[in-house]
């Protein structure tokens, strides 16, 4: 039972042709060379390994013309620091995109602009952005097409603990050392022979319920262990190589992009690879797979073990030093040979929009099944009370007997990061007065539920300063309040002032000569005189203002120069 609200089974947007570049929908002369290079390497390969599943060299976009693989990636670096390292391009390409599963496996490969414009995409999609983001971060990263369990290719995490829960290493703190002028201890007169048996009877104890809770665990996932899959080994899968050297990488793992985990090459969790692939040329895996990527090696310049699509400057550059100090002779007959480089990308530039990064997820939510648990996340701002993750754990593998619900808010002045609510059954039991109708007591239960549900509900939230674009849509409002705030506060003002030389003269007006009292009173009329202008001036400010706002607001609508800069 996995999730798969984040699983796209919906029918595919249709793609604009009118929009799409040239380069989407016809092939110039390199590329067309690049496609008939890669049907005669095709044939070759089918020929030598018969046995052999059939590559992925040139997949159709999603304006149905074929392109070669390598041309799809398009490496981009955007300007967002999460985006600079591999795990915030892994965890925002996992986060960015919903699922759509090979079934059946089709040769179709969509651009990334696309991709990333739909939001939806199969795990060669996925596989495809991110790469692209990584290449242009400065990583050797590769596109791995091959094998993967089923788990792993349907997204199926009901049977993984959910990151938010596993225990987290407590690291010990250092003991300090004893002073050479210290107080010495007090003399401990306890028997050392009953210490010694305590301990002894304590870890006995412990041991046996150790054993115990290991022989539940053990037990508890024989009975979880899912059913053996018929089609092990044969469900296609992609995923991202990144090799080790380039940004301090100091071994070559494998990234899952529709998790965001890194694993490594010896993980049991992938069956096979087929072929690699990075934007400057295709390599062919030659390797056996029979018991998965454990003895495989990843010197693509090994043409035991790899065979290439083109013979150029990218060899050189994957190759192990050692392995290209020959003669000099040899050097200058390579370079008289013309050698054919891989085709630009026909992409466009990829772009992601601020907003676009703020909402994060599909429709601003994702929603992942774990085992006994269920996170939901929130794009900021989307949710009323500032909710952004909320991760409910549950009793049984089923999901449905609840425990108790952790939920995570930002952007809220209370500062409200952390609530649990514990699932806990009561007995409800209601009583229905006869003598009155039976919808009287009702509305009141229901007016106090309302109440206690707005108090949780309805939070004012605290908006970055950095955050322009809520800012602007605040802005007419703000410049509205501004006049009508300014007559209110001044009628306050001289309200208040009123009311302090009221209470002055209360306490002084026993004390008080014949000019102090003619003193106050001119100041009372004259106040008086004050608060009831800025009275009238207030009112006739709400009765007359929004009609000459609207007025405003059509005319600078019909203005011509400056109708295009209204927010």
């Amino acid at each position: 039972n996995y999730c798969s609200l984040n699983i796209k089974t919906q029918p595919s947007p249709q793609v604009a042709f009118s929009k799409c570049s040239s380069s989407y929908k016809e092939n110039n002369s390199q590329e067309k060379l690049m496609l008939a290079m890669a049907e005669n390497f095709r044939q070759q390969y089918a020929l030598l390994y018969p046995d052999h599943k059939a590559l992925l060299l040139c997949p159709v976009n999603e304006c149905g013309v074929q392109k070669f693989v390598s041309t799809t990636l398009r490496s981009t670096l955007l300007p967002y620091s999460e985006l600079y390292d591999w795990g915030g391009c892994a965890s925002f390409v996992a986060d960015y995109l919903a699922l759509e599963l090979l079934d059946p496996p089709f040769e179709l490969l969509s651009s990334p602009s696309w991709v990333l414009q739909t939001q939806r995409g199969t795990c060669f999609d996925f596989s495809i952005v991110l790469c692209s983001l990584l290449l242009g971060a400065g990583y050797n990263a590769y596109c791995v097409s091959g094998y993967a369990t089923k788990e792993m290719c349907l997204l199926d995490q009901s049977r993984q603990e959910c990151p938010l829960l596993q225990p987290q290493i407590q690291v010990k703190e250092p003991k300090k050392p004893i002073k050479k002028y210290s107080v010495k201890p007090p003399r401990d007169l306890q028997s050392n022979f009953e210490r010694r048996q305590e301990e002894k009877q304590q870890a006995e104890a412990e041991a046996a319920a150790l054993k115990k809770q290991l022989d539940a665990e053990r037990l508890q996932k024989e009975r979880e262990h899912p059913p053996p899959d018929p089609l092990r080994g044969l469900r296609v899968h992609c995923w991202v190589l990144l090799l080790s050297g380039n940004r301090e990488i100091p071994e070559n793992f494998f990234i899952d992009p529709l998790t965001s985990k890194s694993y490594s090459t010896t993980n049991e969790n992938f069956l096979g690879i087929e072929s690699v692939w990075n934007h400057q040329n295709y390599w062919v895996n030659k390797q056996d797979c029979t018991f998965g990527c454990n003895e495989m090696t990843f010197d693509l310049g090994d043409l035991s073990k790899w065979e290439y699509v083109l013979c150029g400057q990218s060899l050189s550059i994957i190759s192990d030093p050692k392995t290209l100090e020959e003669p000099e002779d040899e050097e200058e007959e390579m370079d008289e040979l013309k050698v054919f480089e891989m085709p630009p990308s026909w992409v466009t530039k990829i772009d992601i929009s601020p907003a676009d990064m703020e909402m994060r997820y599909p429709g601003g939510m994702k929603v992942i099944e774990y085992r006994k648990a269920k996170l939901e996340k929130f794009a900021p701002y989307l949710l009323k009370d500032g909710l952004v993750t909320k991760l409910t754990t549950y009793k049984d593998l089923d999901c449905k007997i609840f425990a108790d619900a952790s939920v995570f808010s930002s952007n809220i002045p209370c500062h409200h990061v952390d609530h649990v609510h514990l699932y806990q059954p009561k007995k409800c039991v209601f009583f229905q007065d006869g003598t009155k109708p039976s919808f009287g007591s009702v509305w009141a239960d229901l007016c106090l539920v309302n109440k206690r549900v707005g108090t949780f509900c309805f939070r004012n939230m605290s908006k970055s300063v950095y955050c322009r674009c809520r800012h602007k849509e605040r802005a007419p409002q703000k410049a509205r309040k501004k006049a009508s705030s300014e007559l209110v506060n001044l009628f306050v003002q001289e309200t208040e002032e009123l009311q302090k030389k009221q209470l002055w003269y209360q306490k002084n007006y026993l004390t008080m000569s014949n000019e102090d009292e003619d003193d106050y009173l001119a100041y009372c009329s004259d106040a008086m005189f004050r608060i009831h202008v800025l009275k009238m001036r207030l009112i006739r400010h709400k009765e007359r203002a929004p009609q000459k706002y609207l007025a405003l607001e059509e005319k600078l609508k019909r203005h011509p120069r400056l109708a295009s800069h209204l927010l």
